[in-house]
């Protein structure tokens, strides 16, 4: 089982394009900083895994979504922009859940889980 060779499913396509977006915006909002271009840094390698079908680019992608979801959900009354921050990671988990998004990296598992299910 190799990684998949067909195009990425539009789900993909609009999460890289809304992750990109993200990183623009706190760029121009917060200015550069190490921390933020680490993070984009980050983003952007596990985005591009995630558009050739790395099934370990998703499931981080998706672990680091919910887990910022959930701190921000548990965050809200103390923190203004845990509204946003729950947002935000919401639209990232929905696109990295919806089924298109998810059979195309599943063809790029590793075997071990391949045989699992």
């Amino acid at each position: 089982m190799g990684l998949p060779t067909g195009r990425p499913p539009y789900t993909l396509v609009a999460f890289a394009s809304f992750a990109a977006t993200n990183v623009l915006i706190a760029v121009v909002w917060e200015g550069l900083s190490q921390r933020l271009v680490g993070g984009a840094l980050v983003l952007v390698l596990a985005t591009y895994g995630l558009l050739r079908g790395v099934w370990l680019s998703w499931a981080f992608l998706t672990a680091v979504a919910a887990g910022n979801a959930i701190v921000a959900f548990f965050q809200w009354p103390a923190w203004p922009q845990a509204t946003y921050i729950a947002l935000i990671n919401g639209v990232m988990l929905a696109l990295l859940l919806n089924r298109p998004s998810w059979r195309h990296v599943r063809r790029g598992r590793p075997r071990l889980l391949a045989r699992l299910g």
